[in-house]
């Protein structure tokens, strides 16, 4: 029991670190476009 309780634990915790990583990729990702547009808009 106890193993079956640590695995479920360890899997929790890559899965929050799996969330955590593609929301702070999402948000650089929609950042750069930020910056990007604000660039475009100081290039016109």
């Amino acid at each position: 029991m106890i193993i079956f309780n640590y695995n479920i634990k360890k899997y929790l915790l890559n899965e929050l670190k799996v969330k955590a990583e593609s929301m702070v990729k999402h948000r650089l990702v929609r950042y750069n476009r930020e910056q990007d547009d604000y660039r475009l808009r100081r290039l016109k």
